[in-house]
């Protein structure tokens, strides 16, 4: 089963990936300043009439092309040498077809070549399976938020309860993070 196309799929996958991989965990609002910074240095100058809105997200092919180690070039716009490897790499996945995000991508096979990625985890690899794919069976259970609002469960004990919402566990996660 798949969610229905909503506003939010029209964001490009990559820019949720790339978003996700720079995530501190927990921290949403430091994420977006960093996706905000990201955007205005190097993505495409746009008029939109929304003050809040000027530049479109890169492509993985605009980050490919820097020509200077990638660590380099995001380290001074607050993102780690680390997360700027991960999304290099998630960049090349994604231009030369290794992953696609591809609404009728197989979740399974696109969470699992996530995961093949150094630095990105379980996390990571549901939530994009979950917004980029639209698999209502995504749930991301290592999630800050899932594990607050259902302690004192274990992770364990949180997976045995969501198997019990399959296969719409992505709703039970954002109805989880919504009663937050």
């Amino acid at each position: 089963m798949r969610m229905r196309y909503t506003a939010d799929r029209l964001f490009r996958p990559f820019r949720n990936g790339r978003l996700r991989c720079t995530r501190p965990a927990n921290f949403s609002k430091a994420a977006s300043t960093l996706a905000g910074r990201l955007a205005q240095t190097f993505g495409l100058a746009i008029e939109t009439g929304i003050e809040e809105l000027t530049h479109a997200f890169p492509t993985p092919q605009d980050l490919l092309a820097l020509d200077c180690p990638i660590e380099d070039t995001l380290g001074p716009l607050g993102i780690s040498a680390s997360k700027s490897k991960t999304i290099l790499t998630l960049a090349k996945a994604l231009k030369e077809g290794e992953l696609s995000f591809h609404f009728n991508s197989e979740p399974h096979m696109v969470t699992a070549k996530l995961l093949d990625i150094s630095g990105i985890g379980p996390w990571t690899a549901q939530y994009l399976s979950m917004r980029c794919l639209g698999w209502t069976d995504a749930f991301p259970y290592t999630d800050y938020g899932i594990k607050k609002a259902l302690a004192p469960r274990t992770e364990q004990e949180i997976l045995e309860l969501a198997d019990k919402w399959r296969p719409w566990r992505s709703y039970a996660a954002i109805n989880i993070w919504n009663s937050l």
